[in-house]
């Protein structure tokens, strides 16, 4: 465990830090303390809190300068681009809703986020070729206006306990929208009852690009008492499973999410 002043401290007396490791073209790698992870935790759920009731809160600008000025603060001019592998509560804020430094506006303004599921994971990807620009004449699956049983609970899927989704007002306005701009000929459209998993997976490998409009969750500890991640399972082996998918979940926050 570090301590703040670049002592390892002794197990038992020391306070769980944030750290930053920064990453960028032709320089060492950097790392940021960034401070506290219980003053970071409080702060994250204040201020996700608040975007979910659609009010402003001082939390945002508190947690922009917690996490993004001292990063800001080492990235060369002119960067534009972020490539984020975050863990904890950091994997469930959305980094370009942060508050610019100045209060006007957010950082998507000024940069693209892309949030990736590890260092890893990034590095695989980059060394693989680049893919030819955007052809139009690829067929395009768009998913959206989906008919969620009107608000009636949905039945048990992929270990979720039954959960009510309801209908998303302007998924047909978004997928008006989506069909302009691509070749309505070579586009594969699901709506209503027939935006179902099934049918959505069988034509995935078909097609060049997906977009779904519908709903995503994150699996926080309030969403967790409604997963019942054992629930298929039978006979003895049920707790071993339930506790090794729990296990799963809280290494790798981005399992939690879909």
């Amino acid at each position: 465990p570090w301590r703040a002043g670049g002592r390892w401290a002794a197990s038992g007396t020391h306070k769980s830090r944030v750290l930053a490791f920064l990453l960028v073209p032709s320089r060492a790698i950097d790392w940021i303390d960034l401070g506290d992870v219980a003053e970071f935790e409080q702060t994250v759920s204040r201020w996700r809190a608040a975007l979910v009731d659609g009010r402003s809160d001082a939390a945002g600008k508190r947690l922009a300068q917690m996490l993004w000025d001292p990063i800001r603060a080492r990235l060369p001019d002119g960067t534009d681009r972020i490539y984020v592998a975050s863990d904890g509560g950091l994997a469930a804020i959305p980094w370009g809703a942060l508050p610019r430094p100045s209060g006007d506006g957010v950082l998507l303004e000024d940069f693209t986020f892309a949030v990736v599921p590890s260092g890893q994971f990034l590095a695989e990807k980059l060394r693989e070729p680049a893919a030819s620009p955007f052809n139009t004449e690829a067929a395009v699956l768009a998913v959206g206006d989906v008919d969620y049983g009107n608000g009636r609970a949905v039945g048990k899927s992929m270990g979720l306990k039954a959960v009510t989704w309801c209908a998303l007002d302007g998924s047909r306005r978004e997928l008006e929208a989506i069909v302009s701009c691509a070749d309505a000929r070579n586009m594969i459209l699901l709506t209503g009852d027939r935006a179902t998993a099934a049918i959505a997976v069988e034509h995935l490998e078909h097609v060049r690009c997906a977009h779904f409009d519908t709903h995503g969750f994150f699996v926080d500890d309030k969403f967790s008492a409604q997963l019942d991640l054992a629930g298929a399972q039978r006979g003895p082996d049920r707790l071993k499973v339930n506790r090794t998918r729990v296990s799963m979940l809280r290494r790798d926050p981005f399992l939690r999410s879909g």
